[in-house]
């Protein structure tokens, strides 16, 4: 990406890809001076904990509360270290990023899927020894390769099932009744550029355990989703138990894709919100026409930033461009996205309501 000058306000950098210079409606969206009128502005999602030699600066940032999102068991701990402040300024979230969900499958897990098979190829190995010389040795040796498939289909649910990391998990989220579950979710898009990447098929698998998670502790969601808004709205579709709240966080999708959430029957399509954040969002065209058709009431504010380094002003600019696209006040922006996020943490802080 490349820094651009805004032109009413030389202090401002956009950082947008070169190839949106020169179209992309944001390039005349005029800013004013950040927190220049007092608001109550909710970060729904941000990773500021992660630059651990500064976690004084969360609590100077002006937004009224911070939701801060573990991704993996590195970031858990730092979590913990911010809990420690017992400051209700921050919320934090327990959960395990696509991008990290191969640790899930440990070396040691992978290495007793390995003796499991050995053992159970040499198991048929012996079997087919003994019985060839009867006539139906055919018809079960069909019958055990059908076994065989279906026990290698059920080894990585035995995996996720007496997985440490899991219980872990679990643990943080019970020992920590305030916290949600985020940041979770899908990303195709990691997978066909990164061949390292977490496959799929494990993405999900571990994607589908923490919803489990999240419905049996009933905690809200904040769910990472790239590349994949067809097969996730497929997946919420499908079950029958949903989180009790469930943030898209930095929604890439069209109105279009967020409307056949929000329509979900049944009372599952309230429980979606669609978080925005400058630093991700503003690198797609069709932004403006996202923003435009989601309903205020299910619109969230985030900043997505990894230190406390411009929370403040991207949390600000976005209200100012959400204000702009909806043709309203920024006030009446920052009061209903302020509500919005209340609702969804409304399961672990019911008193904020």
């Amino acid at each position: 990406p490349t820094s651009i000058i805004h032109p009413h306000n030389s202090t401002f950098f956009y950082p947008l890809p070169v190839k949106l210079m020169a179209d992309n409606p944001l390039y005349k969206f005029p800013i004013t001076q950040p927190y220049s009128i007092p608001l109550k502005l909710i970060d729904t999602h941000c990773h500021p904990h992660e630059d651990r030699y500064n976690l004084d600066g969360i609590f100077d940032l002006k937004p009224e509360k911070l939701l801060l999102m573990g991704t993996r068991r590195d970031d858990w701990a730092s979590l913990v270290e911010v809990a420690g402040y017992n400051s209700s300024k921050v919320i934090f979230g327990f959960g395990i990023h696509p991008w990290y969900a191969k640790d899930v499958f440990s070396e040691q897990n992978q290495q007793n899927q390995q003796n499991q098979q050995n053992q159970q190829n040499q198991q048929n190995q012996q079997n087919q020894q003994s019985e060839q010389n009867q006539q139906n040795q055919q018809s079960e040796q069909n019958q055990q390769n059908q076994q065989r498939e279906e026990s290698l289909k059920n080894k990585e649910e035995d995996v996720l099932k007496n997985n440490e990391y899991f219980r872990e998990l679990k643990t943080l989220l019970v020992t920590y009744p305030s916290s949600f579950i985020g940041e979770i979710g899908i990303d195709r898009f990691v997978v066909r550029k990164e061949p390292e990447a977490c496959p799929l098929d494990k993405q999900w698998s571990v994607f589908t355990k923490q919803i489990d998670m999240a419905c049996e502790l009933k905690r809200p969601v904040s769910v990472h989703c790239v590349d994949a808004s067809g097969a996730m709205f497929d997946f919420f579709q499908a079950r029958e138990l949903l989180p009790p709240a469930i943030a898209m966080h930095s929604y890439g999708g069209s109105a279009d894709s967020a409307k056949r959430f929000l329509n979900l029957p049944g009372g599952k399509g309230k429980r979606f919100y669609f978080g925005f954040s400058w630093c991700i969002n503003t690198r797609s065209h069709r932004l403006i026409s996202t923003i435009k058709g989601i309903p205020l009431e299910h619109i969230l504010l985030e900043s997505d930033r990894p230190s406390t380094h411009n929370i403040d002003v991207d949390l600000w600019k976005m209200c100012e461009l959400v204000a702009d696209v909806h043709q309203t006040t920024i006030d009446i922006v920052a009061s209903i996205t302020r509500s919005n996020s209340l609702r969804f943490l409304h399961c672990i802080l019911p008193e904020n309501l």
